[in-house]
Formats: C-alpha cells, sequence, structure tokens
C-alpha cells in the first residue's frame, strides 16, 4: 500500500498535488529543451559527416582530376572540377570561415563528428533519465489522487 503520511507528512493532499504537477511541468520542459537540442545535434551530423568525406575523398584522390558538384546556396549548384587541392575553406560558425590545409581539416571535422555523436548519445540519456522521472512523477500523482479518493469515500 502507498504511504502518503511518510512520504508529505504535515502537508494538504491539495498541496502536495500542486507540488508535484509543477514538478511535472518542470520535467516536460526539461524534455522539450533536450529534444530541441537532440534535433538540432541530429541535423548537423550528416553536415559535418558529408564535408569530412569529402575532405577524404580529396585526400585520396592527390593528383587526379576530381569533377564534383559544389552547392552555391539552397537547390543552387555549379559544377567544377578540382585537382591538387592544397585545402579547404570550413565555415566554424558565427560567419566565420578558414581555410585548412586537407589533413588538418580532415582532424578537425572527425574530432567534430565524433564530439557531435558523444552529445547524440549523451542527449539520449539525459532525454531517458527526463522520461523516467515524467512517468514516476506522474504514477506518484495517481496514487496520491487515488488515495484521497479512497479516504472521502471512507470518512462518509
Amino acid at each position: 500500500m502507498f504511504d502518503i503520511h511518510g512520504i508529505f507528512a504535515g502537508k494538504e493532499i491539495d498541496q502536495v498535488l500542486v507540488q508535484l504537477q509543477t514538478q511535472l511541468q518542470d520535467y516536460r520542459g526539461m524534455e522539450g529543451r533536450v529534444l530541441m537540442e537532440l534535433r538540432r545535434l541530429r541535423a548537423k551530423l550528416p553536415d559535418l559527416q558529408r564535408n569530412l568525406d569529402m575532405v577524404k575523398l580529396l585526400i585520396t584522390k592527390e593528383g587526379e582530376e576530381v569533377k564534383m558538384d559544389f552547392q552555391l546556396a539552397d537547390h543552387i549548384f555549379a559544377k567544377s572540377s578540382v585537382k591538387d587541392a592544397d585545402g579547404v575553406m570550413l565555415w566554424l560558425g558565427a560567419d566565420i570561415m578558414l581555410e585548412y590545409e586537407l589533413p588538418e581539416a580532415k582532424e578537425l571535422l572527425s574530432s567534430q563528428v565524433q564530439k557531435c555523436q558523444e552529445m547524440v548519445a549523451e542527449f539520449r540519456e539525459a532525454l531517458d533519465v527526463v522520461k523516467e522521472q515524467i512517468t514516476t512523477t506522474e504514477v506518484t500523482i495517481a496514487r496520491i489522487y487515488n488515495y484521497d479518493v479512497e479516504q472521502r469515500r471512507a470518512s462518509k
């Protein structure tokens, strides 16, 4: 049997339910923030991987002419051929672009892909924890509500 007296001694059941509802809303807010960050990271990962794959291709095709399409803007591409590329320009964010030699670019992009994958895994774990807390809080609310109903029936 659920023992409400030991958990919330000295508080009215209505106060406890309000407190738990507030806690539940906080958990749902956390869940939303974690989901938003997880979506952002998942959207970022394919771009990082494509950039890394392109740098690896340029390294392996050194000395050969490589024909490729460059994305200039959304849905706008230009055809080009590249031979003996020394480096690449990478967007770092905040409207900053730097030129890197191919080995440096490969190292940077590899570390970024790995870091992004690790962060995705961490946010998945955090999401699991928050969802578990939501479930626990919902079950607690239901039990306290049912306890209150039983007590009111018994007092009649």
